[in-house]
């Protein structure tokens, strides 16, 4: 599909990165409406939620090392370099940024309940323009199909379900 937008000399803008963007760019703004709508305060609940963003990250990533352990053995300048060694395990992150949110929401007193309703739906969002993005990218796809909505990938040599628009829409 298009995993290169585009490329100028040696720099490229990747299909992959440009819906991260967007995912985490939307996602923040529905964190942020929402949270305002209910009278939270706006910077304290967008600090929550992007701390609670790295946080998920780096336990994601450190477990990912883990379970990786013969790639990255005890060098730790591995374990950081996400350019080289890209790789991050989602639901560990994902339940670690849902914990670290609890946490903070508990501690501005707020309801724990209702700030992680908001999550949620911001992850939801997030999560459906990613797919739509590894959908553009021609990655993620799923296993070869006779139906009439297959889809020839470039590197499939025959029609698999677009799995990345089944997760995109559910």
């Amino acid at each position: 599909m298009f995993p290169t937008l585009f490329s100028i000399g040696q720099i490229q803008l990747q299909t992959s990165s440009v819906f991260t963007v967007l995912a985490f760019l939307l996602g923040g703004f529905v964190f942020w409406r929402k949270s305002r709508e209910e009278h939270y305060s706006e910077s304290h609940a967008f600090d929550g939620f992007l701390l609670s963003i790295v946080f998920g990250f780096i336990v994601g990533r450190l477990a990912y090392v883990g379970l990786h352990w013969d790639l990255f053995g005890s060098d730790i300048l591995k374990w950081f370099d996400v350019v080289s060694h890209p790789g991050a395990q989602f639901t560990v992150g994902m339940v670690a940024t849902g914990w670290y949110l609890a946490r903070f929401a508990s501690q501005k007193k707020w309801d724990v309940c209702e700030v992680l309703d908001f999550w949620v739906i911001a992850t939801s969002i997030s999560m459906a323009i990613q797919y739509v993005g590894s959908f553009f990218e021609g990655s993620m796809y799923g296993l070869p199909t006779k139906l009439p909505w297959g889809i020839v990938f470039p590197q499939t040599q025959e029609a698999v379900h677009p799995t990345q628009l089944y997760f995109a829409v559910f």
